[in-house]
């Protein structure tokens, strides 16, 4: 079975979300995510150059990140990628779980 997650990228009030459809544990998309925002700490954080980024695939070790409207409901972990402050937090959620609270923080490796 496939792990799924969300990842909404903020910036301001302008949000652009993200799905993943497998591996989606902060060892799998978490670690990339993480590494990929590390990699040049002097970047400029735009929410749309991230998500294009991830989307194609200039990134990560994959290229499956798909634009979305809403979360599915089936995801397992959600990713925050706060531009204004330059930081990246995973949530543990339920299937049908839409709050992203933070008793429900994960630590990313």
């Amino acid at each position: 079975m496939s792990t799924r997650a969300t990842i909404l990228i903020r910036e301001g009030k302008d949000e652009v979300r993200l799905y993943h459809h497998h591996d989606g544990y902060p060892s799998g998309v978490g670690k990339d995510l993480k590494n990929y925002l590390n990699k040049n700490p002097n970047r400029y954080w735009d929410a749309y150059e991230i998500a294009n980024e991830l989307i194609k695939g200039d990134c990560v070790k994959d290229d499956e990140y798909e634009l979305t409207s809403c979360q599915h409901g089936d995801e397992e972990y959600a990713y925050l990628i706060d531009c204004k402050d330059k930081s990246i937090t995973c949530y543990k959620v339920g299937w049908d779980d839409l709050d992203w609270t933070e008793d429900k923080i994960v630590e990313i490796p």
